[in-house]
Formats: C-alpha cells, sequence, structure tokens
C-alpha cells in the first residue's frame, strides 16, 4: 500500500465511527423518545379514566368538595411530564458513572471536582424541592380564589352591572392578583435558586477541575497539554446534560409524588353508598291503600352532615301514579328529602325504598352544551311523536319556533342562551321524555309565568295529562300553593325537619292551625279556578300534533327567546415573528428592565464558553501541546465562573421578580377593565369560558412559560451562534455550509411549526370537549345518576379521550421525528468537519481542532432545544396576543357625553319619566322597547307583569342603561339617563335582582355592604338581617366575618339575604326583579312586608310573576312585544272583563 494512503487509512477509519456513532444517537435517541411517548400516552389515559370513573362514584358532597379537574388536568400533566424524567435519571446515572469513569483515567482524584459541585446542587435542590411545596399550595390557593370570583362575576355580570358593583368587584379583583404575585414571590425566589444550583456544575466544573489537576500536576511533576485539556473539557462536556437532568428531575419527580399522593387520596375516596332498596318493592312492605307504592319511607332521617340530619323519623309512602307536591316555610328541607329518595343525601337512619326508575329536574337546572333536542332526548331513546308532545307540554314550543334553527339550536354552555326559566322547564322536558315510573321535580316553576304554569299543569299533571295518562308518580317541590288542590297527597315539612302535616288536600284544608290552612286566601281563588283547569284538562284534545311555525317575537328575544348559543372560537393565533406582541411584552415589563435581561444572556454565554477559548489562548505558541501561565488560566477561568454565575442570577432575578409580577399586574387590570366596561350584548355573544379563558389560561401562560420562552430563546440563539463560530474556526472550509444549514433549519423549523400548530390548535379543540363533558358531569351528577344514565356517560368520557390522546400522540411524534431530524442533520456536519480535519490535520492547531470537536459534541443538542423553543414562542405568544386583541377590540359600553354630573343623594325625589323611548341591546339589534310613555310620580308603587318574552326586564334594564337608547327619553328626577355615567348611575340606584349575587370566597360583612354604605357598623348590619330573620342562622355559622360559602344558606334564604343589603342601601328608588319566586308563601308574604315597610316614600317599580304580590301596588304596567298595551290601578284593571291584567291574574 502507498505510504500516504496507509498514513490516510486511520483517519477515514476514524470519520467513519464518528458517522456511526452520531447517526446512531439520532436513532436510537428517536426511538426511545417515541416508546417513551407511547407510555406517557398510555398512562394519560388510564388516570384520566380513573378519576373520571371515581367522580361519578363520590357522593355529591364529596366531588364538591375535590378538585377533580385539577387532577385530571394539572396533575395528570405533571406526572406524564415526570415520566420521561425519571426514565432519563436512571439512564443519567450510567452516563455519569461513564464519565467520571474516564474523569478518573485522565485526571486520578481530580475527577471529584465535577462530582462535589453537583453534590452542592443537589443539596440545594433538596432543600428548595421540599419548600416548594408548602408556598405552592399556598399560592395555588390564591389563583384559585381569583379565578372563582372571576368566574362568579362572568356568570352574574347582568346582576353585578344592575347592583352597581364593578368597580367593587373589579378591585377586589385587581388585590388578589396583586397579593397572588406577592405569595408568588417565595416560589420565584425557589425558583430562582434552582435554575442558578441546575447551572452550577456547568458553570463551576471547569475550574474546580483544572484546578484540581494542576495542584496535583505539579505535586508529581505533570503538566497541562492541549489535548489533555479538551479531552477533560470534552468529557465535562458529555458529563454535564446527564448532571443537569439529575439535578432538575428532583423538583419534577416531587411535584409529580405530590400529584401521585393527591390522586390516590382522591380516588380512595369514600363512593356514595347506595342506602335505598330499590325496585322491585315487595306488596307487603310497599302498599298504599292497596296500590303499589313507588317510595317508601320509614322512620328515615337524612342530613349533610353526619352528626346533625337535617331531616328525621320521615314516614311517607307514595302510590303509582299519583302526585304529591312537598310544601314548607323556606330552609325546612324539601330539596334535601327530594335527594334523600334519590338516594344523595347522607342517609342516617330507618328505611328508603324506591324505584330505580326516576326522571330528576333540579332546581338549579343542568343543562350541557348541546341542541335543544339533543338536551331534552338525552341519552333516552329516541320518539320523535312523543318528543313533540312533550316539547308542547313543557311550554317549549313557541320558543323553539321563533329560532331559525329551531330545536337544533345550541344552548351554549351552563345555558348561556336560556333565561332561568327556559332552563327549567328545558330539565321538565328532560324528565319527563325519558319516560320513568318516577318523576322527582325541585322547584321547577320559579320563575315561570302564570300562563305558562296553567299551560304546563293542564298538558302534564291534570287528570289527563301526559304524566298521568303515563300513571307516573310524581313528587312535585313547589311554591305555587295554588297548585294544591291538583294533588293526590300534599306533604308539608317543619322547620325543625319532621312532617308537620300529610294527607289529601280536602283533608288538609279543614285541619285547625294547620300550615295547609292556613294559605286559605290564596286557595280560594285557585279552588274556584282549578275545576276550570280539571275541566280543560279532561276535554283538551292532548293528540300529538306536528309544531307549528310561530312568528319570532324581536322585542322578547332578551328575556324569554331562546337565543342563539355563541359561537365560541378562540382567537387566531399570530404568525411567527409577531414582533407587535413581542414588543408589547417588552413595553409591559420596561424597556430598561428587558434591555437588562438582554445584556445579562449576552454576558453569561459569552462567559460559558470562556474555558475554550481560553485553552486556545494560553496555549504555547512554540509548543502547541503545552498550556503556559496555569495561574493566569486558572484566574481566568475562576472569572470566567464568577461573571457567569452573577450574570446567570441577574438575569433570572430580573425575570422572576421584576419582569413577571409587573406584567402580570399590568395586564390583569387592563383586562378586568376591558370587561367590565364591556356592554352586556357582548356577554350574549361571547361564551363566558373564552373569557375566562383569557383570565385564566392565558394569563397562566405569559406569567410562567413566556419568560422561560424568551430567556430560552435568547440563551439558546446565542449559544448556537457562538458554537457555529468556534466549529467553522475550527475548519474555515466549513464556512459554505453554513447558508445550507441555515436553510435546511429554515425548512424544517417552518415544517414543523406549521405541523405543530395544527396539532397544538387539534389536541385544544380535542381537549376542551373532554374537560366540558368532565364539568357537565359532575354538574349534573345526581341528574345523571337519578336517570341511570352513568353507563352512558362513561361511554362517552371514554371516547372524548380517545379523541384527545389522538393529535397528543401525534404532536409527540412529529416533535420525536424533528429531534431525529436534528440529529441526523447534526451528524452529517460532524462527519464533514472530521473528514475536513482529518484532511487538513497537520495545517490546523490542536487547539483549535479540540474546540471544533469539543462544540460539536453539544451542537446537535442546542440545535434541537433552539428550534424547539423558537416554536414554543408561538404558543406563548399567542397567549399574549389573545390578551392584548381583547383589551383592545372589546367595544366598551361608555360613550363620549355620558359624564357623572350626579350628587351623593340623588335621586332625591324618584320621579320617572318615559317619553316616546325605545332601546335595543345594541345599536344593530332590533327594539326590544318601543313607545314607550310613563311617567312615575315620586313614591308610587308600579307593578310590571306580563307573559314571558314581552319586555319585563328590558324595561328594567334601560333604568340601569344596560341597554342602548335609541329614542326618546328616559328621566329620573329630571336627569337625562342618556348623559350620565352608567357606572354612577347603577352606584344611585336600588336593585333586589332576582338571582342573588355574592361572593362566595368574601365574608357575611362584605357581601352584605359592600358599598361600605354604613362604614362597617355592626349594629345597623345585624339590625337589617334581624328584619329579615337571618341574623339567627348566620350568628350560629360564625357572624359577620364567617365566609358566605355556597351552601351557607337555602335558595329562600338567599333572596331574604339580598333584601337585607337592599335595606342598607339608602335610595328613593327601588327596583324589584321578581324577588320572591322561589321562597313560600309565608316568606313571600314577610318580604312584601319588610319591603313595604322599609321602602316607605321609596318610589318602588316591580317586575313580578306572582301577581299578588302587586294587586295593592298604585298601579300596574302591562307589557306585550315590548309596548305597554295596559297601565292602570290594579283593581280598577280587575274589575274589567277585558284586561290584560285580569287575564293574567286568573290564569
Amino acid at each position: 500500500m502507498d505510504p500516504v494512503e496507509s498514513q490516510k487509512w486511520p483517519a477515514w477509519r476514524l470519520i467513519g465511527i464518528y458517522a456511526l456513532i452520531y447517526t446512531g444517537i439520532a436513532l436510537l435517541g428517536a426511538t426511545s423518545k417515541h416508546q417513551m411517548n407511547r407510555l406517557v400516552v398510555s398512562i394519560r389515559g388510564g388516570l384520566v379514566s380513573l378519576i373520571y370513573n371515581k367522580s361519578v362514584d363520590l357522593s355529591i358532597t364529596a366531588v364538591q368538595k375535590k378538585a377533580a379537574l385539577t387532577l385530571m388536568s394539572t396533575d395528570i400533566d405533571r406526572i406524564t411530564m415526570s415520566c420521561a424524567d425519571v426514565h432519563h435519571a436512571w439512564a443519567a446515572v450510567i452516563e455519569v458513572a461513564v464519565a467520571l469513569y474516564l474523569l478518573y483515567a485522565q485526571l486520578g482524584v481530580g475527577f471529584l471536582a465535577p462530582g462535589l459541585c453537583f453534590a452542592c446542587a443537589v443539596v440545594a435542590m433538596a432543600a428548595c424541592t421540599r419548600l416548594y411545596p408548602r408556598y405552592q399550595n399556598a399560592w395555588v390557593e390564591t389563583i384559585q380564589e381569583r379565578t372563582s370570583i372571576t368566574s362568579t362575576m362572568l356568570g352574574s355580570i347582568r346582576n353585578l352591572k344592575l347592583l352597581g358593583l364593578s368597580a367593587i368587584i373589579g378591585s377586589l379583583l385587581q388585590r388578589l392578583r396583586v397579593h397572588e404575585n406577592v405569595v408568588a414571590r417565595k416560589i420565584r425566589w425557589i425558583t430562582v435558586v434552582q435554575v442558578v444550583f441546575q447551572n452550577v456544575t456547568s458553570i463551576a466544573a471547569p475550574l474546580t477541575t483544572f484546578a484540581l489537576y494542576l495542584g496535583w500536576g505539579q505535586s508529581i511533576g505533570k503538566t497541562l497539554d492541549v489535548s489533555v485539556a479538551f479531552s477533560i473539557l470534552s468529557v465535562l462536556q458529555l458529563l454535564e446534560p446527564p448532571l443537569m437532568t439529575l439535578v432538575q428531575t428532583l423538583p419534577h419527580l416531587a411535584g409529580a409524588l405530590g400529584s401521585f399522593d393527591r390522586i390516590d387520596a382522591f380516588l380512595r375516596s369514600p363512593s356514595r353508598q347506595e342506602y335505598r332498596q330499590l325496585a322491585p318493592i315487595t306488596s307487603t312492605t310497599a302498599t298504599f291503600e292497596g296500590t303499589n307504592a313507588t317510595v317508601v319511607l320509614e322512620n328515615a332521617s337524612f342530613g349533610w352532615a353526619e352528626d346533625r340530619p337535617v331531616l328525621s323519623n320521615l314516614h311517607l309512602r307514595i302510590p303509582r301514579g299519583s302526585l304529591v307536591i312537598v310544601v314548607g316555610p323556606t330552609g325546612c328541607g324539601k330539596s334535601t328529602l327530594l335527594k334523600g329518595i334519590l338516594g344523595e343525601t347522607p342517609w342516617s337512619s330507618g328505611i328508603v325504598s324506591s324505584t330505580s326508575s326516576i326522571g330528576f329536574a333540579d332546581q338549579t337546572p343542568w343543562t350541557v352544551n348541546d341542541t335543544i333536542k339533543a338536551s331534552i332526548c338525552g341519552q333516552s331513546p329516541e320518539d320523535a311523536l312523543l318528543y313533540h308532545e312533550v316539547v308542547d307540554c313543557c311550554g317549549l314550543l313557541e320558543d323553539m319556533n321563533s329560532l331559525p334553527e329551531k330545536d337544533g339550536t345550541r344552548i351554549g354552555s351552563n345555558g348561556i342562551a336560556l333565561s332561568g326559566g327556559q332552563r327549567l322547564r328545558l330539565a321538565l322536558a328532560r324528565a319527563v321524555f325519558a319516560q320513568k315510573e318516577l318523576l322527582v321535580l325541585d322547584d321547577v316553576f320559579s320563575g315561570v309565568d302564570a300562563d305558562t304554569e296553567e299551560h304546563i299543569f293542564c298538558r302534564l299533571f291534570s287528570g289527563s295529562g301526559l304524566a298521568r295518562r303515563r300513571a307516573t308518580s310524581i313528587i312535585l317541590v313547589t311554591h305555587a300553593v295554588s297548585r294544591l288542590p291538583l294533588a293526590d297527597w300534599v306533604v308539608v315539612l317543619s322547620k325543625d325537619g319532621t312532617i308537620a302535616e300529610q294527607g289529601t288536600y280536602e283533608t288538609l284544608i279543614h285541619k285547625s292551625a294547620g300550615y295547609v290552612a292556613g294559605l286559605n286566601v290564596d286557595v280560594k281563588r285557585t279552588m274556584n279556578n282549578d275545576h276550570d283547569a280539571r275541566s280543560h284538562a279532561e276535554h283538551e284534545d292532548v293528540a300529538v300534533k306536528q309544531p307549528a311555525v310561530v312568528e319570532a317575537n324581536a322585542a322578547g328575544e332578551e328575556e324569554s327567546k331562546i337565543k342563539q348559543a355563541p359561537t365560541v372560537k378562540e382567537s387566531p393565533a399570530p404568525k411567527h415573528g409577531d414582533w407587535k406582541t413581542i414588543t408589547d411584552y417588552f413595553s409591559a415589563a420596561g424597556w430598561s428592565w428587558m434591555g437588562l435581561c438582554c445584556l445579562w444572556s449576552l454576558v453569561y454565554i459569552t462567559a460559558i464558553k470562556a474555558p475554550g477559548l481560553l485553552l486556545n489562548t494560553f496555549s504555547s505558541p512554540s509548543n502547541n501541546s503545552t498550556i503556559v501561565f496555569t495561574s493566569s488560566f486558572l484566574g481566568c477561568l475562576g472569572l470566567a465562573a464568577a461573571v457567569s454565575l452573577v450574570s446567570l442570577t441577574l438575569l433570572v432575578w430580573g425575570f422572576f421578580l421584576r419582569v413577571i409580577p409587573r406584567v402580570s399586574n399590568g395586564l390583569h387590570q387592563k383586562l378586568l377593565h376591558a370587561v367590565l366596561l364591556a356592554p352586556i350584548s357582548f356577554f350574549t355573544s361571547t361564551d363566558s369560558g373564552t373569557v375566562l379563558n383569557r383570565f385564566t389560561q392565558d394569563l397562566s401562560v405569559i406569567d410562567n412559560e413566556l419568560p422561560g420562552v424568551l430567556i430560552g430563546v435568547m440563551l439558546k440563539l446565542a449559544i448556537f451562534t457562538i458554537g457555529a463560530c468556534m466549529i467553522v474556526a475550527s475548519a474555515t472550509y466549513l464556512l459554505v455550509t453554513i447558508p445550507l444549514l441555515i436553510m435546511a433549519l429554515i425548512g424544517i423549523q417552518r415544517f414543523y411549526v406549521q405541523t405543530s400548530r395544527q396539532l397544538r390548535t387539534l389536541r385544544l379543540e380535542q381537549q376542551a370537549p373532554l374537560y366540558t363533558h368532565f364539568q357537565e358531569t359532575i354538574a349534573g351528577l345526581t341528574s345523571i345518576r337519578a336517570f341511570g344514565w352513568t353507563g352512558a356517560f362513561r361511554a362517552r368520557n371514554a371516547i372524548l379521550l380517545d379523541n384527545s390522546q389522538r393529535p397528543m400522540y401525534l404532536l409527540k411524534t412529529v416533535q420525536a421525528w424533528l429531534g431525529l431530524v436534528l440529529n441526523l442533520l447534526v451528524a452529517a456536519l460532524g462527519t464533514v468537519l472530521i473528514s475536513t480535519i482529518a484532511m487538513l490535520r497537520d495545517t490546523v492547531h490542536p487547539a483549535i481542532v479540540g474546540l471544533g470537536l469539543l462544540n460539536i459534541m453539544s451542537f446537535n443538542e442546542n440545535l434541537s432545544e433552539l428550534v424547539l423553543v423558537w416554536s414554543l414562542t408561538e404558543t406563548s405568544l399567542s397567549a399574549l396576543a389573545r390578551v392584548r386583541d381583547f383589551i383592545e377590540e372589546t367595544e366598551s359600553e361608555e360613550k363620549d357625553g355620558e359624564v357623572n354630573l350626579l350628587l351623593t343623594t340623588w335621586p332625591q325625589d324618584g320621579a320617572v319619566e318615559f317619553d316616546n323611548f325605545a332601546a335595543a341591546y345594541s345599536s344593530s339589534a332590533p327594539l326590544v322597547l318601543r313607545d314607550i310613555n310613563l311617567h312615575i310620580q315620586p313614591g308610587e308603587k308600579i307593578g310590571v307583569c306580563g307573559r314571558t318574552g314581552s319586555g319585563k326586564s328590558s324595561l328594567l334594564a334601560a333604568l340601569f342603561h344596560l341597554v342602548e337608547y335609541r329614542q326618546g327619553s328616559l328621566k329620573v328626577d329630571g336627569q337625562d339617563l342618556a348623559h350620565l355615567s352608567r357606572s354612577e348611575l347603577r352606584q344611585s340606584l336600588n336593585v333586589i335582582t332576582q338571582e342573588p349575587f355574592c361572593v362566595h370566597s368574601e365574608t357575611v360583612r362584605f357581601n352584605l355592604d359592600p358599598w361600605e354604605a354604613t362604614s362597617q357598623d355592626d349594629v345597623i348590619l345585624i339590625g337589617a338581617l334581624e328584619k329579615c330573620q337571618l341574623w339567627s342562622v348566620i350568628e350560629a355559622k360564625g357572624g359577620l366575618n364567617a365566609i358566605l360559602k355556597i351552601d351557607f344558606f337555602s335558595h329562600g334564604q338567599w333572596q331574604l339575604f339580598c333584601l337585607a343589603r337592599a335595606i342598607l342601601r339608602k335610595s328613593k328608588l327601588v327596583v324589584l326583579d321578581e324577588v320572591s319566586s322561589c321562597v313560600d308563601i309565608e316568606t313571600d308574604r314577610r318580604m312584601q312586608e319588610i319591603i313595604r315597610h322599609e321602602f316607605d316614600g321609596c318610589t318602588i317599580i316591580a317586575v313580578a310573576h306572582r301577581l299578588d304580590t302587586i294587586v295593592d301596588f298604585d298601579r300596574v304596567v302591562v307589557l306585550a312585544d315590548g309596548r305597554i298595551v295596559e297601565c292602570g290601578a290594579p283593581q280598577q284593571l280587575l274589575a274589567c272583563d277585558e284586561s290584560w291584567f285580569k287575564r293574567l291574574y286568573e290564569s
């Protein structure tokens, strides 16, 4: 063989080995990652299924206390992320052992130097890991509190605006946001320490290793040559990633173990115990006057607390096909009784026997985000004829036919497109359509006008009604005591949790001093009407008819017509490289702080790359293999390490302790301001969940992910640039490959970003239905179990889970593909580099060669991370862009010319004047009020009534400028409301809303007087509560400083609490929006007495469905199609046979 060829042969063999090693790294790494992805997806699927199935089995009291959705999302994500870390950790242990052995072969005892650095990092990380859970839990609690109040605000935005609480709740939320960032400071300090110690090995290891080697070498007469130095740096380069993995795994593993503990505790929670004896019930134990019973209670006791039963010693038998109406004072346990029959209320003693075929409609109706038809049919078998009959019987036919898509209209999340009464009727229709043996109905007629109520009773519960024809047993809790004569059996619950009386209506009406007997004033009118109702029910043709198309009533769309649910669409993500979004972030953070962070990152990267450069600088010009000026070399290494450590600390500290809080508080303030000033029409066209995502998911990404991504981009871009320069410096011929490399990277990045963007979007789209289904299951757990639909919902969850797994798996596969392609690209670059060096080995300085080979070792990882972190900026910047666009594009209800000219005592008289007034909910919407002419004198009491959809709520909304004035004028005490600040106007009027609004994480004191009108005088606050007979209840639960939790009161007591709040708020104009729809007749009387006494001399405008509450008013106003069709004194109108009011009153 030619001598020249023989000299080249070892070089070509080395080239082949390099190519084989780097290609093997690429292929084996991709294979390993792919298998890991399969494992992660499988673990996620198993955990999600376990959590969902356990949630379905939990009692309703337990499921309300468990943050199961957090387990399903945050905790499972943390576990799946840690799975890869755990497997990387055991592999890292092997890598570390091999690298330390190689160091030992080169250094002897000097190999302990990086081990000592690593030990210091582990000790520091372990200390941080122990502190992290405590501070994290405190931080998460503040986030949950803010999120809960934000959700409450968005769900009750109309009531919030009516009450004039926008500024107060906004201030509360901003204080919570600031407090959240204050609590997060400890977590962020821990993060700063963690980041510094995660990198301490790579910063300090070169210095300590060379110091030990030089000290040890001088003692035995050894010198440091270039080949040994670069061998040491190469081994340290190999040692750095696994050590970093081990250090980073500790907090991740601790977090994952904490998540496992929470999931384990959740799965070990006691399941709901079935204490009922389900059908079939034997005739010997369940007979009611010779008829088989569907429900039997024998000495049964129920209660939400184990040691305090709400209901005790109940004896009740309900025969098949009977209508049983349950009545009683507010807070006596009527709903608890129904839940006990369903097996949901914790059982204390006695026997509960029931059929398993149950249909249920709750007083808080459960809805799913689906079409009207799908919501009614649920999991029941399809039956077109029955469906049309049920829709007609429940009074939904006219509402549905007013829509272009009829019953194909989607009702939105939480039934946002429906009014409260419509949601109740839809739940009733679902229960009836299920064709169960037993119907359990909890106050389904609250908020329903008398005409619709009459229609439903006649079509469903009269002698020839649909439910009675099918021999369905019916248990109805209602405050509509005028319907008692229709009942086969009446059950009266007392305040002490026992059955005060039960029997037929005819028996109880003659019982002296009885509850039913005390209702004789209302019953007299009901009894006279009942004969007509029964006669009508018996003779009315109830044959199934195809529904006729009813013309939509534009004027009634706001308050009664079922509106098309808002389209839920996320804002489109900005294109990659949206510099305006980046500059917006820099502006919010402060240009000076961002400039300093960029400077510190540049300094850090330069210093971290110093060891290789210093070896080249300090190599002897005369002897390329020797390092000279060792003391100066060590001094420069020490200086570089110190600069690296300080600059990294300043960089992370600046971002986490200065930039994040500033951006976080500023964006939240602007976002909150935009939401609170948005018109009411915005919330009817935008799903509340979409708005809530801006406050939760997007702000979380901006706070927690975007800073890390920006830091990563700056650092990785600098590392990539410096590394590429060092590689090229070792072989200048490689300059020709740089354009090709850049072009390849751009092509890969574009392809990857386009694909990953679509998969990320698809993943979010497929995850949302899974989480929505879970939330809907939790919200409707009582109904689902009552209907016997748990199996169907589990199957639905499995389908949605599979759908959500596919894009997740594909995204991880694409990421594995990206790693493979980049590693193959680096393998090609490395092969070219070693080939060039081999061919030109006689002309290249050994230090330069070592520098190039040193950087090629980490080049593939840096390249991969650069492309990945560059791609992640799109997701993070999309969150910032969505928040920015929301702030800039959301319309404000405040208009030019609306100024605050009000005195603190306004209105002084309470006079109201509508002159040729017309209004709509937006400038492009149809009119909801038209030709309104009404003058109300100071101190006058005006009742407002009309059928559903007549414009009652719109009239009240006009007083608070929730609608847009289109024509005429509306004045209060001579002030034209069109020219007044809306926020000041709402704070000056007094209103009791139909749906109570309270902040359930705040105290009784705050919710009772959020305006601080009484300067927190406890005597005044307690006095208002005593007038409403609530103080004894509140005092027993902790007094004014007790947290007003969601289960603090019964439905009726919540309304009394709102009345107490109105008593404290002095105003000459008081607006009442159906304030007694959810209370019993006795509580209603007490509320009316309080209203007449406390607001004596005030102008009162009251919307009412219970027309008995306004018959003694000065005048009543009847609305139809957004117009006033009748106005006059109630008694005069009742005396007129053609009166609109009389027809409504007698229906």
